[in-house]
């Protein structure tokens, strides 16, 4: 019987797309802000809600800012028993976690990204057309 080794993988691709995820609204998302509201750009509801997200985490006082940005360390801690329980035969549970927890947080990241992103490239293209 093959033995089975932890989700490695899975945490290797977990980390950083909650880090991205993280990042994003919390670095990105109000520069992005900044910058569409000097030009006036009409936004999307996918950019207002990527925008209302961010102000929600940076709160008035930072709001949750800590959790998202630590939360990575306090994951590894969680994630570490589940990976030993992982290791052992017929558990797939901990694996279906940490396959929906990188997805979630992958579909996290092309939400922040295309919600953004769509709204900077309409403004690039208004601006190479006025020049």
């Amino acid at each position: 019987m093959r033995e089975r080794r932890p989700p490695i993988v899975l945490l290797g691709l977990a980390l950083p797309l909650w880090i991205g995820l993280a990042l994003g609204l919390m670095l990105v998302t109000p520069r992005m802000e900044a910058v569409f509201t000097d030009f006036g750009v009409a936004l999307p509801v996918l950019a207002i809600a990527a925008i209302n997200a961010s102000r929600w985490l940076r709160g008035a006082d930072g709001g949750l800012a800590g959790v998202w940005l630590v939360g990575p360390l306090y994951l590894v801690a969680f994630l570490v028993p589940v990976m030993v329980a992982c290791a052992k035969p017929r558990s797939s549970g901990p694996r279906l976690l940490l396959l929906l927890l990188a997805l979630a947080c992958g579909l996290g990241v092309l939400f922040v990204a295309v919600a953004i992103g769509a709204p900077y490239l309409r403004l690039l293209e208004a601006l190479a057309e006025s020049s």
